[in-house]
């Protein structure tokens, strides 16, 4: 069986952050891989351009996505 596609939804980046554990945790016991290649992280509001942390999956940085509308 296959996900290709998967959303986290998070209000908070320590939220999203343990969210992304839990997934990892749960590839590493049912040996699921996640393509981090493919992988990004996208904030929505008011202070979406700011800097914040890099958020990680499977122990690799996600690269951020702009939502430009």
């Amino acid at each position: 069986m296959y996900a290709d596609d998967i959303v986290l939804l998070a209000h908070t980046l320590n939220g999203m952050q343990k969210m992304r554990n839990i997934c990892t945790e749960f590839g590493i016991k049912y040996d699921v891989k996640f393509n981090d290649t493919k992988s990004v992280a996208m904030r929505i509001g008011p202070r979406f351009t700011v800097c914040c942390k890099p958020l990680e999956l499977a122990g690799r940085c996600l690269a951020y996505s702009l939502l430009i509308v």
